[in-house]
């Protein structure tokens, strides 16, 4: 995994929540009633081995509709971006790094 990266979900911990009801979970989903667990949760969407892609369906499904990710793209700079903003950008990172060959 990319570390230059983690300052993305981290940041975007902020705008996130899961969708759906609470209240009807499934053992999965217990890692969602923290901001620590949501966190570990999107990295391992992101995740994957070579010659496979991230379950993109999955990942915006972590996100409200209107949800600001905001990602540190340098040392004093950043990017803000819309859910899909966020996966076009990530689509495109793999793309860039030849990741589907290598994996992320």
């Amino acid at each position: 995994m990319d570390l230059n990266r983690g300052p993305l979900v981290v940041s975007a911990v902020l705008c996130l929540c899961a969708n759906g009801s609470i209240s009807a979970q499934t053992p999965d989903d217990q890692v969602l009633q923290n901001p620590d667990g949501l966190v570990r949760h999107i990295y391992d969407l992101v995740t994957f081995q070579a010659g496979t892609t991230p379950d993109w369906d999955r990942v915006r499904s972590m996100f409200i509709d209107d949800a600001v990710i905001v990602l540190r793209t340098s040392k004093d700079s950043t990017t803000v971006f819309s859910v899909d903003g966020f996966v076009d950008d990530f689509v495109a990172f793999i793309e860039r790094a030849n990741a589907e060959r290598t994996g992320f």
